[in-house]
């Protein structure tokens, strides 16, 4: 029983330090995302008003990733719980953090059997400030990770429970419902299933897996299939969303550029994550590089192989997004603790240097939170919550606005009784691309629109031609508001965008649907 109790220390002073590390300046840094107030809406739309998105569901994602968040919303007393929407759902994002990095714990120690090593790597994730950054924002990425480990766990296990395949696929297939990149992993859990198997259990295992994880996976456009929404209109008739179209159109997103070429989406991310850790970078490269010598070992092949699959998909040309290397992190993490304790028993100085090791870790601590210090210290988002604010006091409620995402939910709802809410509040991406909003709400006239929230981010975009639309607002705007972060911060962080400013837009000509208060 002692025992029992003294191994579970370490599980829970890593599931505690995350928890630290990614909580101090939660709600500081890093500045709020439009995704993080896209998947925060999303999630209420479906868990308070029972419909899978404010606007038309077009079949981007999976619901079930915001299916998860709603439920937090629910239990936690809803989205304005803890204050401004996005404060609740980056709290749910580090409870996710960290049990992630628990699993990741289990999941080292499964494979070296090393309670040491399994520290290790999960100090990697706790610590490093790209880990940091990415696990605080509301995105699908890590609830994608948040299954996709324990999946990888059930695998090693099913060596010796064949009970385990079952779990393996049911967490992968969530994984998938989770976020569509999970399927990159697929041919690695097909190619586990045959190497870890006992010769007698492969073709059973293999049937088990595959029927369960695809029947998982098949719920996405089952969705689609009774809404009858799988097929293009063109085909069907009327007017309506399509799976297919969905699937086509995220497929060919993205520059025609490769990926060594200059300009390239995955050029402007890798440049992007060395501005921001390049320490990170150099442990992935080293990483992957020594575990080369050791892919005898089977668990190790398979992950070296899973975080190869994933790099190449991220380099393979076309839409890659600075944060799409969320599910490739846990990769690093397991692959150095491994690659460090191969190194370590092949050169034989864990005696001689244990204590030389217990200093050196001690050390390594400090030093990550002292290089890690910005994303505890800076506030990246106190103009962002100014600029809802500002609009919430000084603006008409009946004004049309046009915001960025993370604004969205805090303006077209009242948080409490005595909030006031702006019910013709949209996203911008909406208002450029949807009929239903620019054709319809607006009547294809900018006039329409009274106020316009502008960030570094529309701005490059509207210099680029991209949202030509929301470009004639902008220019036949008139500032009313900036809200600026500090001059220094903004010339060490300028890839940041974090500048904001609201501008009232000329005087409408006409009110459209909004005329009539709908």
């Amino acid at each position: 029983m002692i025992k029992d109790k003294k191994g579970l220390i370490a599980p829970i002073f890593v599931f505690l330090l995350t928890l630290l590390t990614h909580g101090i300046n939660l709600w500081g840094f890093p500045k709020f995302l439009g995704d993080e107030g896209t998947y925060t809406s999303q999630a209420w739309w479906l868990a308070r008003f029972g419909k899978l998105a404010p606007y038309t569901y077009w079949y981007d994602h999976s619901p079930f990733g915001w299916i998860q968040i709603g439920l937090w919303q629910r239990l936690t007393g809803g989205p304005f719980a803890f204050g401004f929407s996005l404060f609740s759902t980056r709290i749910f994002m580090v409870l996710v953090a960290a049990v992630c990095n628990l699993t990741l714990f289990y999941l080292i120690k499964e494979i070296a059997k090393s309670e040491r090593l399994a520290l290790v790597g999960s100090l990697l994730f706790a610590l490093f400030p790209i880990n940091i950054l990415y696990h605080r924002q509301v995105l699908l990425d890590n609830l994608e990770v948040l299954w996709l480990l324990p999946a990888f766990l059930f695998l090693f296990k099913a060596k010796d429970r064949l009970k385990y395949i079952w779990w393996s696929a049911v967490f992968f297939g969530l994984s998938f419902l989770s976020k569509e990149t999970a399927i990159v992993f697929l041919p690695v859990f097909i190619y586990g299933v045959f190497l870890l198997l006992p010769k007698a259990n492969r073709k059973q295992g293999t049937v088990l897996w595959l029927i369960t994880s695809f029947f998982l996976i098949s719920l996405f456009p089952l969705l689609s299939v009774l809404k009858g929404e799988f097929l293009p209109a063109s085909i069907t008739g009327g007017e309506h969303v399509s799976f297919l179209e969905t699937v086509l159109f995220q497929m060919t997103r993205g520059s025609t550029l490769k990926a060594w070429e200059l300009g390239s989406y995955f050029q402007t991310a890798l440049s992007y994550w060395f501005s921001f850790d390049p320490l990170f970078l150099g442990i992935l490269v080293w990483s992957f590089l020594v575990c080369l010598f050791f892919l005898k070992q089977k668990e190790l092949r398979l992950l070296w192989l899973g975080g190869i699959l994933y790099f190449l998909f991220l380099a393979r040309g076309g839409l890659v997004l600075d944060f799409y290397l969320i599910p490739l992190l846990p990769f690093v993490a397991i692959l150095f603790s491994l690659a460090v304790g191969n190194v370590v028993r092949e050169l034989k100085i864990l005696k001689k240097l244990s204590r030389v090791v217990g200093v050196g870790a001690i050390g390594g601590v400090v030093g990550m939170v002292i290089y890690s210090w910005p994303v505890y210290s800076l506030d990246l988002t106190s103009n962002q919550l100014a600029a809802v604010d500002f609009i919430k006091n000084n603006l008409e409620p009946e004004s049309v606005l046009v915001v960025d995402d993370y604004a969205f939910m805090d303006l077209r709802l009242s948080r409490w009784k005595a909030d006031q809410a702006f019910p013709k509040t949209e996203w911008y991406s909406k208002v450029e691309n949807d009929p239903e909003i620019k054709d319809k709400k607006l009547v294809g006239d900018w006039q329409n629109i009274d106020y316009f929230m502008v960030d570094d981010y529309v701005k490059g975009e509207m210099s680029q031609g991209f949202f030509p639309f929301l470009a004639q607002a902008f220019a036949n705007g008139q500032k009313i508001k900036e809200f600026l972060v500090e001059e220094d911060m903004k010339e060490e962080w300028d890839w940041l965008e974090m500048n904001l400013e609201i501008l009232k837009v000329s005087p409408r000509s006409g009110f459209g649907i909004y005329k009539k208060g709908l």
